[in-house]
């Protein structure tokens, strides 16, 4: 699920989806974990932007949420997550349409389109650092998150090695033996 190379998300890509559910994807009844990214003084001047007058008067939540849980959020929140009305932020750290300025991740597989992830660089507002997903990669996220989310569903029985089983795609594998025992004969 981290092979850009053949459009899957980049690990900047999960950086910034990660960072994104900590400011933004906690249950309402708690704070967020981190600050929007544009409250930190420092992006001001490695990006040349107007620093804010005042920044959010950011507290953090003491939340004693395990690492377990919070991955069990992580994947609840990706698989609901609409990404055709909202985007990834960590500029605005809030749940919102995705900025005019990014470009729509639209995939394209056959005849048929959908919309992709829209995640916005906090560095070049107008570069989505998901714009090389591929239709087979986005099919791909989507049926992990739901696969991990049903695993996770089963509470103190889930299995750490149930979630790290590899994945295959039995078509492209079945097409790999039979080009295999093609070139054997």
């Amino acid at each position: 699920m981290c092979h850009a190379a053949k459009g899957h998300l980049s690990p900047y890509a999960w950086t910034l989806m990660t960072i994104f559910f900590l400011q933004a994807g906690l249950p309402e009844t708690e704070k967020p974990l981190l600050p929007p990214v544009s409250d930190f003084t420092t992006l001001a001047a490695v990006t040349g932007a107007t620093p804010k007058e005042k920044a959010s008067n950011f507290v953090a939540s003491t939340s004693a949420a395990t690492v377990g849980s919070l991955f069990k959020l992580f994947v609840e929140f990706y698989k609901d997550f609409d990404f055709k009305t909202e985007g990834v932020s960590v500029l605005s750290g809030t749940r919102a349409a995705p900025s005019l300025r990014l470009p729509l991740n639209v995939i394209i597989d056959g005849g048929a389109t959908c919309v992709g992830p829209s995640i916005e660089d906090p560095f070049d507002g107008r570069n989505n650092v998901a714009m090389g997903m591929t239709q087979v990669a986005w099919s791909h996220l989507q049926s992990e998150l739901a696969r991990a989310s049903e695993i996770l569903a089963a509470g103190d029985d889930a299995s750490l090695s149930q979630l790290l089983e590899p994945w295959s795609n039995s078509s492209s594998s079945a097409e790999a033996d039979a080009e295999d025992q093609g070139a054997d004969e």
